[in-house]
């Protein structure tokens, strides 16, 4: 990056990024399926699918796996390598898939940022994860009868805990659960961290996987195609996916001194709550359009600056057009409005 570029204080560097994503590896192959409108949304991969249709015939349970419904799967969450972390056997194999596969996409993360080995060791660096609810893993294992569960292999709260475990990092780690928004709200909290000087680097992420993929508690908002089909007159509610992304934050100023390679720069966040509403799951306009608002104040840039949004999109019938009318308003005098009216 040119080190002439103006930047305020507050920016923030992206400076490593790794995910594992439905039909996706990589950023690369991420990318080729953003631009060719790729369709990630499938049946239960044949490989996870003998590995759950063994558990479900040991633990004799009543439920068949032709009823696993479409979803957007990654096509395998066994692999690790407890060698290389240290790991015995027998603890990786009673520690949470969530766990494992974010522990490697943690340290890939930090390879792609250039802070591997002795350089990441020891230093400030914060750990934030979005993460929701706790290890299903855990039951898979208690209901196979194995008296050893490895606790901090199936507690949320040590996703984040592990990773600093293991590469001797000080700074703050913790596990956030604001269930959709979990991730973003773990981008946002790490950005102001890193303001704030309680950490000079902080890795961000969040994980989700379903290691028996049925949904044993329904919200009534489901779609029936398992696709989430957003502002379209034909969507009826949301889909399933799994995921796992993790990536390497600094202050914008910091990147620049020390010549890190730079994906992206966050020039400002913002998260606030609905307050009462219609109902506990049913989103506030007046909060999104504030929250809106509030995001590009705090990022001290001009609104008609900004070209694209990744919106919410629940594809719902209440959410989405409550989130487009906050989009309108909060653009109200922007030339925006008349792209998404």
């Amino acid at each position: 990056m040119n080190k002439e570029y103006a930047y305020k204080s507050n920016d923030i560097a992206i400076i490593g990024i790794a995910i594992k994503f439905p039909k996706a590896d990589n950023v690369d192959q991420f990318w080729d399926i953003l631009s060719n409108g790729v369709d990630c949304i499938r049946e239960l991969p044949n490989e996870r699918r003998r590995d759950t249709d063994k558990y479900i015939r040991y633990a004799e349970l009543n439920i068949d796996s032709s009823a696993f419904s479409e979803g957007g799967y990654i096509e395998s969450i066994a692999e690790f390598d407890n060698d290389f972390f240290g790991i015995s056997p027998k603890e990786a194999e009673l520690t949470d898939p969530e766990q494992r596969i974010f522990l490697q996409l943690a340290y890939q993360c930090i390879e792609d940022a250039g802070y591997m080995g002795e350089k990441i060791k020891g230093t400030n660096t914060g750990v934030f994860v979005g993460y929701g609810g706790d290890s299903e893993y855990k039951s898979i294992i208690a209901s196979t009868k194995n008296n050893n569960v490895n606790v901090t292999g199936n507690l949320g709260s040590f996703v984040s805990s592990r990773i600093a475990y293991m590469l001797d990092l000080t700074g703050p780690t913790m596990v956030i659960d604001t269930s959709c928004s979990s991730s973003l709200t773990a981008l946002h909290i790490a950005c102001e961290s890193i303001i704030s000087h309680s950490c000079s680097m902080a890795l961000v992420g969040g994980v989700q996987l379903f290691p028996i993929p049925i949904r044993r508690h329904p919200i009534g908002a489901e779609s029936s195609t398992g696709r989430t089909k957003a502002f379209d007159d034909s969507s009826d509610g949301t889909g399933s996916g799994e995921g796992v992304g993790v990536i390497m934050i600094k202050s914008l100023s910091e990147a620049i001194n020390d010549g890190d390679n730079i994906y992206a720069i966050i020039k400002g966040s913002a998260i606030n709550g609905d307050g009462n509403t219609i109902g506990l799951t049913a989103p506030n306009p007046l909060s999104q359009e504030k929250v809106i608002v509030q995001a590009w104040e705090n990022a001290k840039i001009d609104p008609e600056t900004i070209t694209y949004i990744e919106a919410h999109g629940t594809g719902t019938k209440l959410g989405d057009p409550i989130e487009l009318t906050a989009i309108k308003k909060a653009f109200q005098n922007s030339d925006l409005i008349f792209i998404l009216a």
